[in-house]
């Protein structure tokens, strides 16, 4: 009875995305936008240095009941990230394999933590004993798949020693190593679908969106990080409400309610996501399903098994 619910849905599906005709290389920002209410279902890729020690959401390290280390330990161990076991095109088959038609990577989360060789920081992975751009290997398998790309840039920066003054003061030189790095990410990797941007409102970051504008016009944006909307809103843990006059995408974990690795507890079984895809398209959205890498770079089996389960 699971099997045949499943398939139900994923015929489900199947039937209403089966229209996405636009490709990630749309020509201009209207094409793009069109092409993401289109493609309805992206992957999250919650990946940095982070994993190593487990998810701020999770009360708990990655073993039950053990304590996890602050954030200064957490900057303080960036050196242990060497994830050899990384692949881009092993993630990226998985990901066309699901069904999904992009992805989000996160270049930068909250410790400021770079995923891509950032010479204006050496806290970066080219500071690690793995000193390989995962941004770039990324972007070259996402463009020979034709997979849509979005950098998810998180405005935190808990190791950038201006970041705390950035909170009060506009004239902060952080405003300047912000600009620097995120115009490395639209200007070093080819043609990016979009910026996921992550973070409450800042003075001058408008700047900062007419800057990556400036760089590739047809860029969609999240509204999470400056006062407009952005071109898309954001619901969290949730399917959003029905809405099919304003783009939305709701972004929900695969691993219980956490974003980064936590030791691969409490996955959602495929059925449970193939239903919020179907009420997200249905209810004129995107799911935007989270998973997370370990620190060593491979995939759980279990996040895997339910990827190709959801295949449509």
């Amino acid at each position: 009875m699971k099997y045949r619910n499943r398939l139900g849905l994923k015929l489900c599906v199947a039937w209403i995305v089966a229209g996405v005709l636009l490709p990630s290389f749309a020509r201009n920002h209207d094409e793009a936008l069109e092409w993401f209410q289109d493609s309805r279902f992206g992957i999250f890729l919650h990946w940095t240095s982070q994993s190593i020690s487990g998810d701020w959401s999770d009360n708990s390290g990655l073993d039950l009941g053990e304590k996890r280390p602050n954030r200064t330990e957490q900057i303080r161990r960036f050196k242990e990230f060497n994830p050899q076991q990384f692949d881009a095109n092993e993630w990226l088959d998985v990901v066309t394999r699901s069904g999904a038609k992009y992805i989000s990577f996160t270049t930068k989360h909250v410790l400021g933590f770079c995923m891509w060789d950032n010479p204006y920081s050496e806290f970066d992975i080219m500071s690690t004993d793995f000193k390989r751009d995962i941004c770039k290997e990324l972007a070259a398998g996402a463009r020979a798949r034709d997979l849509g790309l979005f950098w998810y840039y998180g405005s935190s920066d808990m190791q950038h020693p201006d970041y705390k003054r950035e909170l009060t003061d506009p004239e902060s030189p952080f405003y300047d190593y912000q600009s620097k790095t995120a115009e490395l990410l639209v200007t070093q990797y080819g043609r990016i679908d979009g910026m996921w941007w992550d973070g409450k409102h800042k003075d001058r970051n408008e700047e900062l969106m007419t800057m990556v504008k400036s760089h590739q016009p047809h860029l969609l944006m999240t509204g999470r990080y400056y006062k407009p909307s952005g071109d898309f809103s954001t619901p969290e843990q949730e399917v959003g409400a029905f809405n099919i006059d304003s783009p939305w995408e709701s972004c929900i974990p695969i691993q219980g309610i956490t974003w980064m690795w936590n030791g691969g507890r409490d996955i959602k079984d495929s059925t449970t996501c193939l239903r919020a895809l179907a009420q997200c398209t249905v209810g004129g959205g995107n799911l935007l399903l989270n998973i997370s890498p370990k620190p060593d770079g491979s995939l759980q089996k279990e996040q895997v098994d339910v990827l190709l389960e959801m295949g449509v």
